[in-house]
């Protein structure tokens, strides 16, 4: 017994040791990468997306984008096989079926978060050499016009900050919509963020959560708006970065840990997900995103941390988490383990 016992110690911490090792060895983190790519690609073939969408209200469309922004991401260093993969995802979220979780009768038509979140992943595949492998470039050119118009014709005259649903306005969502504009409007960018600053009371100069509380701040729309910011201006959003990091911070043994709210209030909803002694674990998985992106110290430790209370399973050219009962874990993880491959 007590050998059995011996082993399996042994076999737990050649796993452990496996799994710290991975974002410091380019080999172990591609390997991390293709066998969650493998089986998060079975997984929308076996109708993940309507899984999503029956347990969060926007389910389908983020888990469809984050995976393709995923795969757009990770061609930067190793080709992928199947371009499909990325293509059906998009067009997934631009069906009939996708449209009706949104609302259609907005001044942006079904939304700044919808229309947001499509043309920013349509920009990036553009923008990617695997673009060129594409035998529906014209499809993807015109769809990315069709919404960046649409952006752009509803700001014609003055700038306003966008609702993503009725009367429901998300500064961070405008920010996404501004994100997936291209050079070409650059001034509109400049004015729709000074107006988005403008209209936030918060007294630490951040951007607040939600249009009608202009002074609350929180930790999971501020990792998510420094990514944004990253993806338009890297300097501003390192300096915005620094501003927001000693309020909502704590680190530990290198990891960090990101508070989502300022004050004692530990209510946990759809943006926090679930909140253990004031961190939330949105924010928290949303500010590796947001480190590994500008490249700032403590990505790898706090993946590391992510990746082992997720208990990876990797075997057989499958990985997965939580023994396969959250897989929008699995997505929001592999989208930070991308930006960790070596530059």
């Amino acid at each position: 017994m007590k050998k059995i016992i011996k082993i399996l110690i042994s076999i737990i911490l050649i796993i452990s040791l496996f799994n710290l090792s991975t974002p410091y060895s380019d080999f172990l983190l591609r390997r991390s990468i293709t066998n969650q790519i493998a089986y998060l690609i079975n997984k929308f073939e076996t109708g993940l997306g309507k899984k999503l969408q029956e347990r969060y209200p926007e389910g389908e469309l983020f888990g469809n984008l984050i995976f393709a922004l995923s795969l757009i991401k990770y061609s930067e260093k190793y080709e992928i096989p199947d371009i499909n993969q990325i293509e059906n995802a998009i067009l997934i979220t631009t069906s009939k079926e996708a449209k009706s979780n949104y609302t259609k009768d907005l001044p942006l038509e079904y939304g700044a978060f919808y229309t947001g979140w499509i043309n920013f992943t349509l920009k990036k595949y553009i923008e990617s050499e695997i673009f060129k492998r594409s035998t529906k470039k014209k499809t993807f050119i015109n769809l990315y016009r069709h919404f960046s118009n649409k952006i752009i014709e509803v700001q014609k005259g003055s700038i306003q900050l966008l609702e993503s649903y009725s009367n429901s306005i998300w500064p961070a969502d405008n920010i996404v919509c501004i994100a997936s504009l291209d050079a070409e409007n650059q001034e509109l960018k400049k004015q729709w963020l000074d107006k988005i600053r403008i209209k936030s009371k918060s007294d630490k100069k951040l951007i607040n959560h939600y249009g009608n509380n202009p002074s609350e701040i929180r930790g999971s729309s501020q990792a998510l708006i420094t990514y944004f910011l990253a993806n338009i201006n890297k300097k501003q959003a390192k300096e915005y970065f620094d501003r927001y990091k000693p309020l909502f911070t704590k680190k530990l043994i290198g990891i960090s840990f990101i508070k989502e709210y300022q004050g004692d209030n530990n209510s946990e909803d759809i943006d926090s997900g679930p909140i253990i002694l004031g961190f939330g674990s949105v924010a928290t998985i949303m500010n590796a995103k947001a480190m590994a992106t500008l490249d700032i110290k403590g990505a790898k430790s706090t993946w590391n941390f992510l990746n082992f209370i997720g208990i990876p399973i990797n075997l057989f050219g499958k990985k997965y988490y939580l023994f396969g009962k959250e897989p929008i874990y699995d997505i929001f993880l592999l989208w930070i383990t991308v930006d960790l491959i070596s530059k």
